[in-house]
């Protein structure tokens, strides 16, 4: 257990923690730079620099493609929804299945739990709200 922890630690996390470094912001130079012997082989690697231009440069052309109809396309000149009433369908739709998954999962529970396993588990909710509000009001007196 021990041996997965240390390499997890050394496979994830200390590049992630190195890698992170360059994005704090602060008035003077961090005492303790963290480092990464992993990160620093990913930065020198020439695969990975040519795998990560090709990947950006597909990622940055799919950002920039246009998704309109083509201009000869009779679609574009014949006629176009106004915009609210796309709107309007849209949050329809997902209002819709909103309420399909509630009504599903109200169900589910019906199936499954009891009155008492509710008022149980609200009455937890309740007492985990009052606390974090105590400790927010702590927080903020501090």
């Amino acid at each position: 257990m021990t041996i997965a922890i240390i390499i997890y630690d050394q496979l994830l996390f200390r590049p992630m923690v190195a890698w992170a470094d360059k994005f704090r912001f602060e008035q003077t130079a961090a005492q303790v730079v963290p480092r990464s012997v992993v990160l620093e082989v990913f930065r020198g690697s020439r695969l990975l620099r040519r795998l990560s231009m090709s990947v950006g440069m597909g990622l940055h052309k799919a950002a920039r493609a246009r998704l309109a109809l083509p201009s000869g396309s009779h679609w574009a000149t014949r006629w176009s929804p106004p915009r609210r009433i796309v709107d309007f369908a849209w949050y329809g739709l997902l209002a819709a299945a909103l309420a399909y998954i509630g009504w599903e999962l109200g169900r589910y529970a019906r199936s499954t739990l009891s009155w008492g396993d509710f008022t149980i588990a609200a009455g937890n909710g309740a007492l985990t709200l009052l606390r974090v509000a105590v400790l927010i009001s702590l927080a903020s007196a501090i």
